[in-house]
């Protein structure tokens, strides 16, 4: 199969919702846990047909300094024009560090 290469700059408008349990320097409900998530969407037609990344995460604050988190995000992307074909699902597990 052969491969097709072109270059496409493409603009999305976008929507984001972004939440935390806690911020760097507070404990989750009395813990060195962490929850955090964030969600994308956009496209709408005004560049891609849609686009849309969802993540969440859960992380474990080990020091002040130093912590770690473990998560899954979901992406996925819809474009097309007249001679460009763009459709692209992406997900998987996330591994993180916060290094202060």
């Amino acid at each position: 199969m052969g491969k097709i290469l072109q270059d496409q700059l493409q603009k999305d408008n976008l929507l984001a919702v972004n939440g935390a349990a806690s911020d760097q320097e507070a404990d989750f409900l009395g813990t060195p846990y962490k929850a955090t998530t964030y969600h994308l969407i956009g496209g709408f037609g005004a560049g891609s047909d849609l686009m849309w990344d969802a993540n969440i995460n859960l992380g474990y604050r080990w020091t002040s300094g130093f912590s770690t988190t473990i998560g899954y995000r979901h992406f996925e992307v819809e474009y097309e024009d007249d001679t460009f074909l763009y459709d692209v699902v992406r997900t998987g597990p996330m591994l993180g560090t916060y290094i202060k």
